[in-house]
């Protein structure tokens, strides 16, 4: 049975195709265009979308126009019961959610997940598999476009990206930008237990590799992966399995 994942994020979409245990992946900026490439019809979509709510009616209409069948959104309401958090229900973002789970699949918790995207968002996982909160902070895009805006700074690209007192003023935005990240990775994890894994996921996240003082796992597509976890918890219990 085709079924599609769908991860609409800040600035791309990313969409997995599990036909019988096969996997085709595909990535674009928008859901039409990425549409384009699915090669068959799936009988079932799951989708994870952070957009606004004028932009999910959008999509859950193309997708309907395109494929009229049933579309699932995870949610915690429905889910929760499957990785337990300590976090606002009304303000955890459910693809924050859908990478704890799926990294909870592969990483012995306690973890904590660190996902680089346009934002950074910074989450722990407990011993007991409970999500316990976190903390949010812009991307290095984000905090460039906030210096840029509010500073008569022009150069923004830098002549160096390793770890070194910068010389000019491109460097020094994204050294000190990356320095500060791994400054409150590092920060976080002196306060966790000696056991705890550190999981780096999103499209920018190895370049923080070059900055970390410990250990890291990068593991990609979470949000995907905890999409397809989602869809095998819902079909064993619906079986009794």
């Amino acid at each position: 049975m085709p079924q599609l994942f769908i991860d609409i994020g800040n600035s791309c979409t990313k969409v997995l195709l599990d036909t019988g245990g096969q996997h085709q992946r595909f990535q674009a900026t928008t859901l039409a265009s990425v549409l384009t490439d699915i090669p068959s019809a799936p009988d079932t979509i799951w989708i994870s979308d952070v957009s606004p709510a004028h932009c999910q009616q959008a999509h859950a209409t193309l997708l309907q126009k395109t494929w009229c069948m049933p579309l699932y959104r995870p949610s915690l309401t429905a889910h929760g019961k499957y990785l337990p958090t300590c976090y606002a229900h009304d303000q955890l973002g459910i693809d924050r959610w859908l990478a704890l789970l799926a990294c909870r699949q592969q990483v012995q918790p306690p973890f904590v997940v660190v996902d680089y995207g346009t934002a950074i968002t910074l989450d722990v996982v407990d011993t007991s598999g409970t999500h316990q909160g976190g903390y949010i902070l812009p991307g290095l895009p984000l905090m460039r476009a906030a210096l840029q805006q509010q500073t008569g700074i022009t150069n923004f690209t830098p002549e160096r990206q390793e770890p070194h007192l910068a010389q000019d003023t491109g460097s020094a935005i994204a050294q000190g930008g990356q320095l500060a990240i791994t400054g409150l990775i590092h920060q976080m994890m002196q306060t966790l237990p000696d056991t705890t894994a550190l999981c780096l996921s999103g499209g920018h996240s190895k370049s923080l590799l070059p900055y970390l003082q410990v250990p890291a796992i990068c593991l990609d597509d979470l949000v995907l992966h905890g999409l397809i976890q989602i869809a095998r918890l819902e079909a064993s219990d619906s079986t009794g399995i």
